[in-house]
């Protein structure tokens, strides 16, 4: 996804990376991100491990944990599980029973990926079907997909404020009217719903 590999990562946190905050006081992580930003280019992967590690030394010198040195207050945190795109109607049952799974394992929140060549109106109005209303759905959404299915099943047991804000009101500007599936002319535009 980043275009990074393992070797990358490593090269680049044992070597600009390391350099740039080593030595650096621990009670200093805002100005440690900073030097970090500037010491590689893109090696975003790199780059958040060693930032994250310095916000760890910087809570651990200042005795709390890290969650309340920035800023935390409850100790559970709400996570979501992410389920795969479906391409094939066979990988949107599975995708379903999955859900339906991490639904029992008592997670609220499952994050549908979409793009691979299904049908994912279809297959996201089959897991809406199969988890219940007070089940959250979140999704990344082209514009076409979500013209597609205002209206229908994503209004009501859905919330809108869990789409990505510039979709809330409808297509991003200059996007043209989705057509059926397999005909839409539009830009091809993807917008994540963001944790």
């Amino acid at each position: 996804m980043t275009g990074e590999s393992a070797a990358s990562v490593t090269a680049a946190a044992e070597g600009p990376l390391r350099a740039a905050v080593a030595g650096l006081p621990a009670d200093d992580p805002v100005g440690a991100s900073s030097l970090l930003e500037r010491a590689v280019v893109r090696n975003s992967s790199a780059r958040m491990a060693v930032e994250c590690a310095v916000y760890d030394l910087a809570a651990r010198a200042a005795g709390v944990p890290l969650f309340r040195y920035l800023g935390g207050r409850e100790q559970a945190l709400r996570t979501d599980m992410t389920l795969s795109a479906a391409a094939t109607a066979a990988e949107a049952r599975e995708l379903i029973r999955t859900a339906v799974q991490h639904v029992a394992a008592g997670f609220r929140t499952l994050k549908v990926k979409t793009g691979a060549g299904g049908d994912d109106v279809a297959t996201l109005a089959a897991a809406r079907k199969a988890v219940g209303p007070h089940v959250i759905l979140r999704t990344p959404l082209s514009a076409a997909s979500f013209s597609r299915m205002t209206g229908s099943f994503l209004t009501t047991p859905w919330p809108m404020r869990h789409l990505p804000r510039r979709l809330r009101g409808g297509p991003p500007r200059g996007h043209r009217k989705a057509h059926p599936p397999g005909t839409d002319a539009g830009p091809s535009r993807r917008h994540k719903a963001h944790c």
